[in-house]
């Protein structure tokens, strides 16, 4: 009866000690939400105009148009959900 050695590949198995820590997740769902604007700005959509828009005024529905800067509680939020994009509180 032969016998066969296995020869394993232990330094596969050898744990690397320098390695880097993991990164940090973007939120997708807050992302999809706001827009940031090219100096930093976060800016979000106004609430209220997904639909039963057809009720209201003209001025409500032209003040719904576009988007509107956000808070400075949100935007820290934001920076915090969104690592890697610079954005001014």
């Amino acid at each position: 009866m032969e016998f066969h050695t296995i020869i394993f590949n232990f330094d596969f198995y050898i744990l690397n000690l320098n390695y880097t820590s993991m990164s940090i997740k973007t939120s997708k769902s807050l992302l999809k939400r706001i827009k940031i604007t090219g100096s930093g700005k976060v800016m979000k959509r106004p609430p209220h105009q997904n639909h039963f828009n057809s009720k209201d005024s003209g001025n409500m529905t032209r003040r719904k148009r576009g988007y509107i800067s956000v808070s400075t509680e949100l935007a820290r939020k934001a920076k915090f959900l969104i690592p890697y994009i610079d954005i001014t509180l």
